[in-house]
C-alpha cells in the first residue's frame, strides 16, 4: 500500500475475505489507526504447524482503542501491546484455543472485554487480574473449565456477565466466582447461569 494512504487512516474494517492478499506487515505503518474490525477473515498470516497466525504488528499499533475480531480463522493470538485499547471483542473464532497473557503494562486502559462463542478456549489468562482498568467482562458460550482467582484483584469491575447454552454450561463456575465476588467492591451487575441476575444501580 502506498504510504499516503496510511498516514491519516483511523478506522479499518475488513470483512468476508477468504484469502487476505494484503501484506499485513504494512498494518504497522497505520500509525493513526484507532479502530480495527476483522469480520470473517479466513486467512490472516503465515500458515504454520499450529494453524494460521495473525501478524504481531497488527496488535502493536499504539493508538488503537477498539479491536473487534468476529468469525476469523485464528488459531492463536500474539502478545497484545496496545496502550490505548479500551474495547476488545473476540467472537466466533472457533479455532482459537488459547488467549495470550493480558498484562497491565500492555493493556493499561482496557475497560471492556467481550468473549463470545470461543468453543476451544478452556481457560482465561491467569494474568486477567492485572487489568485494573477493566469495567466490564462479558463471557458467552465459551468452554471455560475454571475462572482465574486473580479476578479478585479487579476491584473496579462493574459488570460481570457469564452465559452459555446447553453445550457450554457454565454453572460449574459459580462456586469460584462466588468466592471472588466479595473482593469485587465495584461490582454492580452480576449475571451467572442458573441464578437470578444481580443488578445494583
Amino acid at each position: 500500500m502506498r504510504h499516503f494512504l496510511t498516514e491519516g487512516l483511523t478506522s479499518l474494517a475488513l470483512s468476508n475475505c477468504t484469502c487476505l492478499g494484503l501484506n499485513l506487515l504494512a498494518f504497522a505503518t497505520f500509525t493513526a489507526l484507532t479502530e480495527l474490525t476483522l469480520f470473517r477473515i479466513q486467512y490472516l498470516g503465515a500458515i504454520c504447524e499450529t494453524g494460521i497466525m495473525i501478524d504481531p504488528s497488527i496488535l502493536q499499533i499504539l493508538l488503537l482503542h477498539t479491536v473487534i475480531f468476529v468469525g476469523c480463522d485464528l488459531h492463536t493470538l500474539p502478545l497484545l501491546m496496545l496502550p490505548s485499547l479500551e474495547f476488545m471483542r473476540i467472537s466466533e473464532c472457533v479455532h482459537l484455543a488459547k488467549l495470550p497473557a493480558l498484562h497491565s503494562h500492555a493493556l493499561p486502559k482496557l475497560a471492556i472485554l467481550q468473549l463470545h462463542n470461543l468453543l476451544q478456549v478452556m481457560q482465561l489468562p491467569a494474568t486477567l487480574g492485572e487489568l485494573t482498568a477493566l469495567r466490564g467482562l462479558y463471557i458467552d458460550k465459551c468452554a471455560l473449565r475454571s475462572i482465574p482467582m486473580s479476578i479478585q484483584a479487579l476491584t473496579g469491575l462493574r459488570e460481570l456477565v457469564i452465559a452459555g447454552d446447553s453445550s457450554t454450561r457454565a454453572s460449574h463456575l459459580i462456586p469460584e466466582i462466588a468466592f471472588c465476588v466479595p473482593d469485587l467492591r465495584g461490582l454492580r451487575k452480576l449475571c451467572l447461569p442458573g441464578l437470578l441476575d444481580f443488578d445494583q444501580k
